[in-house]
């Protein structure tokens, strides 16, 4: 391909055709962007709220760090949901919900196992 003078972003061999790869990054970069306006628009928080008001729990007893069962639970949702809606690091997530990052970490893999 040099020879010929043609240039791509990529080997064909490995990726496949330049279209996948153009659509494959044209779907990621789309994502990005309305992740980026969610987060931006406090989609976070609203998260929260939701997730509490169908548990039945303060959002403060998110943010305290409770073991609690339920409490768990709701806390493993907004963690899956912020992480896969908006794109959030666990790091953002912890400070959100009073837990470590590790914690966010083992919440999200427990949540994709279901």
């Amino acid at each position: 391909m040099r020879r010929r003078g043609q240039k791509e972003e990529f080997d064909e061999r490995i990726l496949g055709s330049g279209e996948f790869v153009q659509a494959v990054l044209k779907e990621a970069e789309d994502r990005q962007v309305w992740q980026l306006r969610m987060r931006q628009s406090g989609t976070t928080i609203a998260i929260i709220r939701e997730e509490c008001a169908k548990g039945g729990i303060s959002d403060k007893e998110i943010k305290m760090g409770s073991r609690r069962q339920l409490v768990s639970g709701i806390r493993a949702k907004i963690t899956y949901r912020s992480r896969e809606e908006l794109g959030l690091s666990a790091a953002e997530i912890a400070r959100h919900t009073g837990v470590s990052t590790s914690g966010i970490a083992r919440a999200i893999e427990k949540m994709v196992k279901e």
